[in-house]
Order: C-alpha cells, then sequence, then structure tokens
C-alpha cells in the first residue's frame, strides 16, 4: 500500500495561503459577527452544520 503523505496547503493562484475557516475577525472594518455568524449558528446564514 502506497504511504500516506500530509497534502500540500492549499493555495490560490498567486499563491496566498488558504484558511479552512475564515472569521469575521479576519476582516477589518467588518461586523460581520452579527451579520454573518459562524456555521451551525443562528441565523444559519452559512448553513444549518458546523462542518
Amino acid at each position: 500500500m502506497a504511504e500516506k503523505t500530509k497534502p500540500a496547503d492549499p493555495q490560490i493562484s498567486s499563491k496566498i495561503p488558504v484558511r479552512p475557516l475564515y472569521t469575521p475577525g479576519d476582516l477589518d472594518g467588518n461586523d460581520l459577527e452579527t451579520r454573518v455568524g459562524y456555521p451551525g449558528q443562528y441565523p444559519f446564514t452559512r448553513g444549518i452544520q458546523p462542518t
């Protein structure tokens, strides 16, 4: 069986690393925590499942 290796960190075409989850704290000047929220939490703008 082939040995499993950790995949490379995801990047966009401009070689900027991509995080698995972006939170409102990642954006300056926006109050997205109250406008959008987190996955799986009310008002469910990002879906009802947290994953």
